[in-house]
């Protein structure tokens, strides 16, 4: 799955605290069905909700769902990919353990909250290791496929699904709405978020900063900036190590505004290739242990075929994505995007992605260096330059500029972030 787009959502920074939720409103329908995923599935969406819409931190939010909902994104992340890729994706940070760890022991699941607790110590005594992490073949230490063997066979035997379910149903704090009031009830609640307008600006801002200074985004970016034609970056999946004629790479696939495509990452350049995919028939759900078990013995992975690298398409130096991150960080690149987009009344609320084409200039002229990104937000691309002095917008026909904000503004504007 692409990251981007991952079940978990993270928790907000610290800052001012909203205080502490008690109460999990849940619908009717999943309450009351006799689907055990449906609670759970429930309870995910509640979370997922009131950290996307009501900008709550993760220790505002009710401890029991909070646990429940750590509790199934373990069971999910070790399906898909093990405890590797458990470790990759969420970091293992003491938040994410404790409550996972919690919600097991609370809802009975012992010999899942022992593999758990076996991962943080190992996480604990091997913390390069871990951080070495992937997922994937050649990313995976060997004691981890122990655990992943120890918690499939817990699955066997007492599956989590309907523990956690089980549990939920229990809870004193629920609070059951019907399907109709379900969605109204639960923007009530988001909004009643006392520090919502600060927070929604602070986290946009670290979006926008995101797309340009996490070193792996910013260069498949730049990569696919210089494709002909240019290729905005909208998503990055799984990666993995390969050989390519005898250079180590890491190969990682993503996703652009023309399709899909794999980018390779040496020692001194990224390349950019088609991606050719093959037809295997619908993937299994793999967060069902029961579909993924039919997958293994309907021989779906001795069969599968996966994507191939197609023809080469753009190459850039690392020294240039590593020198644009430098000027990125430098010019507040990020809060002059996320300013320039509110001063032209431009909605993201569906998302957007942002791609750089590398700063230019340096040398000639460093007041008049600046870094060019394509704005996508589902519709349209927009165009920005970053300068030191201050950064315009440009229609998506480039012929006008529709928002201007001045050094002083971008600076100001970036130290919102942090409220």
């Amino acid at each position: 799955m692409f990251s981007l787009f991952r079940r978990g959502k993270q928790s907000v920074p610290a800052g001012k605290s909203a205080g502490k939720m008690e109460t999990v409103t849940l619908p009717r329908s999943a309450v009351d069905s006799a689907d055990p995923y449906a609670r759970v599935q429930a309870v995910v969406d509640f979370i997922n909700a009131l950290i996307e819409k009501g900008h709550y931190r993760t220790d505002e939010l009710p401890a029991k769902a909070m646990q429940a909902y750590r509790a199934d994104q373990y069971l999910a992340q070790v399906n898909n990919g093990g405890h590797s890729q458990f470790i990759h994706n969420t970091g293992a940070t003491d938040e994410i353990l404790t409550h996972a760890g919690d919600g097991l022991a609370a809802m009975g699941a012992a010999a899942q909250a022992g593999t758990l607790r076996d991962m943080a110590d190992w996480v604990a005594k091997n913390p390069d290791a871990a951080a070495d992490q992937t997922g994937f073949t050649g990313g995976r230490a060997d004691y981890l496929d122990t655990l992943d063997t120890r918690f499939f066979a817990a699955e066997q035997q007492a599956p989590l699904t309907p523990l956690n379910s089980a549990w939920i149903a229990g809870w004193p704090e629920l609070r059951v709405v019907d399907d109709a009031q379900y969605a109204s009830a639960v923007d009530q609640v988001a909004a009643m978020n006392p520090h919502l307008e600060a927070r929604k600006t602070a986290a946009g801002i670290r979006t926008c900063e995101a797309w340009l200074g996490e070193q792996l985004r910013l260069t498949l970016g730049i990569v696919g900036m210089a494709d002909t034609p240019a290729e905005p970056l909208l998503a990055i999946g799984g990666g993995g190590h390969e050989q390519i004629d005898g250079e180590a790479v890491t190969q990682w696939n993503a996703r652009y505004l023309g399709g899909k495509r794999f980018v390779t990452i040496g020692t001194t350049h990224a390349t950019l290739y088609d991606m050719i995919e093959h037809d295997n028939g619908p993937a299994p759900d793999f967060n069902d242990p029961d579909a993924a078990r039919k997958a293994v013995d309907s021989n779906y992975f001795a069969n599968f075929r996966p994507p191939e690298r197609g023809a080469e398409r753009a190459r850039i130096p690392l020294a240039l994505a590593e020198e644009t991150a430098r000027f990125a960080a430098e010019v507040n690149a990020g809060a002059a995007v996320h300013l320039l987009l509110g001063r032209a009344k431009i909605a993201t609320d569906q998302g957007f992605a942002i791609s750089a084409r590398g700063h230019q200039g340096e040398e000639a002229s460093p007041e008049e260096t600046q870094l060019v990104v394509a704005i996508f937000t589902g519709d349209a691309i927009y165009k920005a330059a970053i300068l030191r002095s201050a950064a315009v917008l440009l229609s998506p026909d480039g012929r006008d500029q529709i928002a201007v904000v001045s050094r002083t503004e971008i600076d100001a504007h970036a130290a919102l972030k942090d409220r």
